[in-house]
């Protein structure tokens, strides 16, 4: 494609489009596909009419993803813990400063704050400003992300939980039975280990008959055998095949590091408690209630949480879900 081409009005033609900016493309973590899941079905609720593009977020932006942006109605950021004020290092967005020429105008969509880790990146907070949509509402997952936000100097967002939670079944949750299962499934973070680990998956076998790993990332079927030592099996690593495990098995809780191994378990209406090892469950258990421990607790109170459940009584933000989803009816398409 010439210069030319690229900068002609009816290149850019505008269509009957919405682009999802989706982590779940070149993924090795099918949490991300989870993310993507919920996004698309909110998405398709919104705009049952439209055409839809999913270009990456972990991937570098090409001319055709370029197009598709600038010829559609709408680009919405899908979840995933994806913001930080370092844009120009930080590679979990490969937002680069020449795509901001093509790609702005982004609406979020649930997205998260990367880390708690702070600093001054003065290009960084420029170039997340000109990606996002000045007037247009973003959604963010949790609390601390729009504080981040707001002192970066975007002050146009709402705080809606994560989109994996929009549409729980809470009452159905809220009345499981309060009492141990038989079965047990679990995760680990292969890439964010620590002694804890062990303690959490003996203190399973313990506690449960049966105790199965699913293991959600490319790399962590091997840590989770290491840490079974042939007391229990992992499952397949699709999510295909952990829905049918959660749809199939009786009797069943979910204990383990990964959010949205947890989150999808409660989708099935399976008793979880997440073990919060970074910011993201831990501020999103702060905000809704969702059910986690910290790992730094597991040895003092794991065993007692397990045996003695309570309630899942999850608090959603709908009010703030509502204004984020409303706004489409009345806004226009950018230029």
């Amino acid at each position: 494609m010439s210069i030319r081409q690229m900068f002609s009005a009816e290149y850019w033609e505008k269509t009957n489009s919405v682009v999802i900016l989706d982590p779940a493309v070149a993924t090795p973590n099918s949490g991300d596909n989870i993310i993507s899941e919920a996004a698309m079905r909110e998405m398709l609720d919104i705009f049952p009419e439209h055409f839809f593009s999913n270009i990456p977020t972990h991937e570098i932006l090409g001319t055709r993803s370029y197009r598709l942006v600038r010829q559609s109605k709408h680009s919405i950021l899908a979840g995933s813990n994806i913001l930080t004020e370092d844009m120009v290092r930080d590679r979990g967005w490969r937002y680069r400063l020449q795509d901001a020429v093509f790609v702005k105008d982004i609406i979020t969509l649930a997205v998260g704050w990367r880390s708690y880790r702070s600093g001054n990146y003065p290009i960084g907070r420029r170039l997340l400003k000109r990606a996002l949509h000045p007037e247009a509402l973003h959604s963010v997952r949790d609390a601390y992300t729009k504080q981040r936000l707001e002192e970066a100097g975007i002050p146009n967002v709402v705080n809606t939980g994560c989109v994996t939670m929009w549409r729980l079944d809470l009452p159905r949750l809220a009345a499981l039975p309060k009492k141990l299962g038989k079965n047990v499934i679990f995760t680990i973070n292969a890439r964010n280990t620590s002694e804890q680990d062990q303690h959490m998956v003996d203190t399973l076998c313990d506690l449960y008959e049966n105790v199965y790993a699913w293991p959600q990332g490319i790399f962590d079927r091997p840590y989770c055998d290491k840490l079974l030592a042939g007391r229990g099996k992992s499952i397949g690593q699709s999510l295909q095949a952990y829905d049918a495990f959660l749809r199939e098995t009786e009797d069943l809780d979910y204990v383990g590091h990964r959010l949205h191994g947890g989150i999808r378990a409660l989708q099935h209406n399976v008793r979880a408690l997440v073990v919060a090892i970074d910011n993201r469950a831990a501020e999103i258990g702060r905000d809704t209630n969702l059910p986690i421990i910290m790992r730094d607790e597991i040895a003092d109170t794991l065993r007692t949480r397990i045996e003695n459940p309570g309630e899942i009584r999850i608090s959603l933000p709908q009010a703030e879900i509502d204004r984020w989803r409303d706004q489409f009816k009345t806004m226009a398409a950018p230029e």
